[in-house]
């Protein structure tokens, strides 16, 4: 069991963890249920750098073709031959369907060239960049992450407002205290079942000390999950079946969205979720692996997006990474550390069917350091968009120390 708020629910003392056989960092206090129409944010962060110059690119641009072997670039036509795009000549690549689909709907759009603009080829220096919503390390004493500072302009009413489903808790979510971390929906119960619960309460309730008091409400908070979720008679989850014929893949993406789809549908409030999907550092035989994880990463939006589809008036989603990879492959089938890259947004005022911000171009003066895609397109001002207009929090750039406020179009006003 993961309770925390940090660990499901935050603020709970090392001795439940001790007593339920499970880590917790903390714990969400348990409150009024939030408004049944607040807006809803789920940030999927794909950690490891994915080539979005696989995903998405002008499959007949001679420079994009001179750099690549064809298994490592979308082509014309053929067995790598890309999905046609409307409004763009830009195609997305063959096993990326399910994407197409909503982006033809007009649920999708997409952003290219888009990233930090002080670039670095360092995983760990650009998430933690892009997580505090900065821009340069100069900022870097900057101890909160951009969703903690956009969470406290958003109304704290509800059980769990925010929620990491992953191994960790969120960059991106550091300094809110009310944030939750759960690695599955099914490691959350107890080893003792309802009489440890019963045990946990009696030993929290006899006292006023702070450690009572936050082990108290890190039970009351499992108890309200667990009664929303629903049990079976011998007292475990009972199956998860999504609705609108949602299928979600067997994985590391399509089980935490699955997870975080029931959380959602279980009424505790959530505005904030954050999934990670790591893998897309891709040095080595890229193709193998890039092609799987694309495929499952379109069949898992799809299957979230459709299985929530009565929240589509609420639900907004950002898919991001924290580089690119470089233009021209390396000598393992790979490709390298890059820079600029694809953003996706999905949300009930998304400007779809439409590939947003500026192409730079590839050829090698266009190039950033003459290697990277260029970035023409501020990540900060693509999520201060998504904040202020799919989120309500006005003023969101105010969110992003030292952004220069350009819209980009993304969301409807």
């Amino acid at each position: 069991m993961n309770l925390s708020r940090r660990d499901l629910f935050v603020g709970c003392s090392a001795a439940i963890a001790a007593m339920a056989g499970a880590r917790i960092n903390g714990l969400t206090f348990v409150g009024e249920d939030a408004p049944s129409d607040h807006p809803i944010l789920v940030v999927v962060f794909l950690r490891g750098g994915i080539d979005g110059l696989n995903l998405l690119a002008p499959p007949g641009d001679k420079d994009y073709i001179a750099a690549r072997p064809t298994h490592l670039r979308i082509a014309e036509d053929g067995e790598h031959k890309g999905l046609e795009m409307k409004g763009t000549d830009l195609r997305l690549h063959r096993l990326a369907s399910p994407i197409k689909e909503l982006y033809d709907d007009g649920k999708l759009a997409m952003i290219h060239a888009c990233g930090l603009t002080h670039g670095t080829r360092s995983h760990f220096e650009a998430m933690d960049l892009i997580e505090r919503g900065i821009a340069r390390t100069e900022d870097m004493n900057l101890r909160t992450g951009w969703l903690a500072r956009s969470m406290e302009r958003l109304p704290d009413s509800s059980p769990i407002p925010a929620l990491s489903l992953s191994g960790n808790m969120a960059a991106s979510l550091v300094g809110m205290p009310d944030a939750g971390l759960m690695s599955s929906v099914e490691g959350l119960h107890l080893w003792g079942g309802d009489e440890q619960v019963k045990g946990l309460k009696f030993l929290y309730g006899a006292g006023n000390s702070w450690l009572h008091k936050e082990g108290s409400r890190a039970i009351e908070t499992y108890d309200l999950v667990r009664a929303r979720l629903g049990r079976k008679e011998d007292g475990s989850l009972p199956d998860y079946v999504p609705e609108h014929s949602a299928k979600y893949p067997d994985g590391e993406l399509g089980n935490a969205l699955r997870d975080l789809a029931r959380m959602i549908k279980a009424g505790v409030g959530i505005q904030v979720g954050t999934v990670d999907f790591g893998g897309w550092d891709t040095h080595q035989d890229q193709m193998y692996q890039f092609n799987y994880r694309l495929g499952h990463l379109s069949e898992s939006l799809m299957a979230f997006y459709s299985d929530l589809t009565s929240f589509h008036s609420r639900l907004n989603v950002v898919v991001m990474s924290e580089f690119g990879r470089r233009l021209k492959s390396n000598q393992s089938n790979g490709t390298d550390h890059g820079h600029g890259n694809v953003m996706m947004v999905m949300g009930p005022k998304v400007v779809g069917s439409k590939v947003h911000g500026r192409w730079p171009g590839l050829a090698t003066e266009q190039l950033d350091a003459r290697a990277d895609l260029a970035v023409t397109t501020d990540y900060r001002n693509v999520l201060a968009e998504v904040m202020e207009r799919g989120m309500g929090i006005s003023g969101a750039n105010k969110l992003f120390p030292g952004l220069e406020s350009k819209p980009v179009g993304v969301l409807k006003t």
